[in-house]
């Protein structure tokens, strides 16, 4: 919808050719919408039917048993109460292929509930072989969950096969046999796979709901703004839900500075011989993942954080006031990390809220970003990162705002710009560059050229000031800790070695360049452990860059260094982001920089999009001629829902 005209720049009116249209047309139009959005969502619907399914852990294979001919054993197994879809047995073949027949069955009290026959021969020695069941079995329609397989073979000659057994399982009964004598400790090893359907069931409703309102909000022409302020702020709070405790990388460390600073100590203390930073904490501060977890203050310990104490104590201020409060009231350590989320989350979101209600243009490019679900993990967590990212997007968003807008800049508004850029100074060094941004404001808007020197330069000197006192502090914390870095003669190779430093960043970005920008969407989510739907980057890559691609709501006249700016901040940023991770992370002489993940550009990458919205703006894009939207034919939004359900499938399906 972004090619449509506003009326009092607000809502947004259908454009004329859709006003022609007879109210037939009109309706044909909103049901065309209606069933392609119906398409897109069904993804999702049969994305869940195969997630959300956990599996039972597996014994330990010791032993292998011999099977006699016709001879028939038996195990019983418990179940959960969910839908069970298969079970997995282990075999041996002797590494040979084996003549005759094997029956598996799955019971309860004597009654069969399905039978399978399996060639032998088909059988792969000392391996899974999986058992589906023709329909799955909801374990909740028994009584009891107690349920018996059954494996007997048939054959002829002396080819049998063999099941493989465990001999140290505790949490299971023996195998039975009626031929051969087993040990009582001989336990058969087998998984069953479940799926979750009171689970399945909950997100079913909840994406209903949100898919529903989604599109009812789209037909009734609804402001773009307050869609978007809606599905960020509903999505926001799923993942705040499903995502469990200390899922992002370093959340658990992340937790710990931040209840430091909640307790008032905003400087780490030197711990051990080797003066890494950290404090001495609440014992239970650990046991941050069980609910019944209580702080006890007589019981404490040495926590260290190492490089996490390098961040200054405003990167964790919503965190702190989050677990100040809840401190307050509970002593669960449970409920206090959920505190600290909280309060990250309502922060990164108001932030966000802002950016989107300040941006001028180019709205749906710094959305789509907010929706990548690298960004929604990272803004629902305790991460420091939370504050960066939301930051950026409203300096980005502001700095746009009183550049392009009719009128001179209040007082009011330049002591706001100043606050804002003084704590994103604060926030990552890395993300020093962004301060650049203020020189995008003409001088005009300022008051003249000498108003405006002062103003901006007095924002740059201030935020550079404030981040040479923390680095002045920080830097009393930085220890080597990775195998074979030396800071300061890496700092020194990349001054007097500007060429090959230049090759070690280009050898890394063609290596791992594909591995970064999938990783910036969220094709791995937790500690990088979850592996989420390829199709779900992708498409958030196509959606990010045909939004930028045909974006068309850019200014009639642009300013004439805005593109040279961007995109020269742009590069700096990412070259701080490579050189600090240079000089930190990686071997001194390797030929490759370690320790890059692709969500550290998440802050820079609406400058990006922008500077290219920017140099492809022409004649023809000002005049909206390649694109036309309607609130009845966009399914931006509806995507932008499925890809992130789907996401949040893979997060839930790998910790089931």
């Amino acid at each position: 919808m972004q090619n449509l005209k506003r009326s009092s720049g607000k809502t947004a009116v259908i454009p004329s050719f859709i006003r022609k249209l007879d109210i037939k047309s009109r309706w044909f139009t909103c049901l065309i919408f209606i069933l392609i959005s119906l398409v897109i969502a069904s993804f999702y619907y049969i994305h869940l039917r195969t997630s959300l399914i956990s599996t039972t852990s597996v014994n330990h294979a010791d032993e292998a048993v011999q099977l006699a001919s016709g001879e028939t054993i038996t195990q019983n197994i418990k179940l959960n109460p969910a839908s069970l879809e298969s079970i997995s047995i282990m075999f041996g073949t002797n590494a040979r292929v084996n003549q005759g027949t094997v029956t598996v069955s799955l019971s309860q009290n004597d009654k069969a509930i399905q039978t399978w026959t399996t060639d032998a021969s088909s059988l792969q020695d000392n391996t899974w072989h999986l058992f589906v069941l023709s329909t799955p079995l909801s374990v909740s329609d028994f009584q009891d969950n107690t349920f018996t397989i059954t494996i007997r073979e048939d054959y002829t000659g002396n080819n049998g096969i063999a099941v493989w057994a465990s001999t140290h399982a505790t949490d299971a009964s023996a195998m039975q046999s009626d031929k051969q004598a087993f040990s009582n400790q001989h336990t058969l090893c087998f998984s069953a796979s479940q799926r979750d359907l009171t689970l399945n069931r909950h997100c079913k409703i909840v994406f209903t709901a949100l898919f529903v309102l989604l599109m009812l909000m789209i037909i009734l022409r609804i402001d773009e703004r307050i869609i978007m302020s809606f599905l960020l702020i509903s999505l926001c709070i799923v993942y705040l839900h499903y995502c469990p405790t200390g899922m992002a990388p370093d959340e658990a460390s992340h937790f710990y500075r931040a209840y430091e600073i909640s307790c008032g100590d905003l400087l780490s203390k030197h711990m051990g011989t080797s003066g890494v930073g950290g404090n001495i904490l609440p014992t239970a501060l650990a046991s941050y993942a069980y609910p019944d977890a209580v702080i006890d203050l007589s019981d404490v310990s040495e926590f260290h954080y190492g490089n996490l104490s390098l961040y200054a104590p405003i990167c964790y201020l919503p965190q702190a006031i989050g677990i100040k409060i809840a401190r307050c009231f509970t002593n669960h350590v449970y409920m206090i990390f959920l505190a600290g989320r909280i309060g990250n989350t309502i922060a990164a979101v108001l932030l966000c809220l802002f950016a989107l209600y300040m941006m001028p243009f180019g709205r749906k490019i710094l959305f789509t970003i907010m929706l990548f679900p690298m960004t929604l993990q990272e803004m629902i967590s305790l991460s420091p990162d939370s504050l960066a990212i939301s930051l950026s997007f409203a300096v980005t968003a502001w700095v746009f705002h009183l550049s392009y807008r009719n009128g001179p800049i209040r007082k009011k508004e330049i002591i706001l710009l100043t606050i804002l850029f003084f704590v994103l100074s604060l926030c990552k060094i890395v993300y020093v560059s962004l301060i650049f941004l203020v020189f995008l404001i003409p001088a005009e808007k300022a008051g003249g050229k000498r108003k405006s020197l002062i103003m901006k330069f007095g924002i740059f000197i201030g935020s550079g000031i404030l981040n040479l006192i923390w680095l002045s502090i920080s830097t009393k914390y930085l220890v080597e800790f990775m195998p074979g870095v030396n800071t300061s003669e890496q700092v020194s190779y990349v001054l007097h070695n500007i060429r090959n430093y230049y090759a070690v960043v280009v050898n890394t970005t063609l290596t791992y360049g594909e591995q970064y920008i999938s990783n910036l969407i969220g094709s791995q989510l937790g500690a990088l452990d979850i592996q989420i739907c390829t199709l779900v980057w992708v498409v958030l890559l196509i959606l990010f860059l045909y939004e930028t691609l045909t974006c068309h709501d850019v200014p009639q006249k642009i300013h004439r260094y805005d593109r040279i700016t961007l995109i020269l901040i742009f590069l700096l940023c990412v070259a701080l982001i490579y050189t600090s991770l240079y000089v930190q992370w990686t071997a001194f002489g390797s030929n490759f920089i370690s320790g890059i993940q692709g969500r550290y550009f998440i802050p820079v990458l609406p400058l990006l999009g922008i500077w290219i919205t920017f140099s492809l703006s022409n004649k023809e894009m000002q005049e909206g001629n390649t694109k036309v939207y309607s609130s009845y034919g966009t399914w931006f939004y509806i995507i932008l829902l499925t890809t992130n359900g789907i996401a949040l499938n893979g997060v839930i399906s790998h910790y089931l």
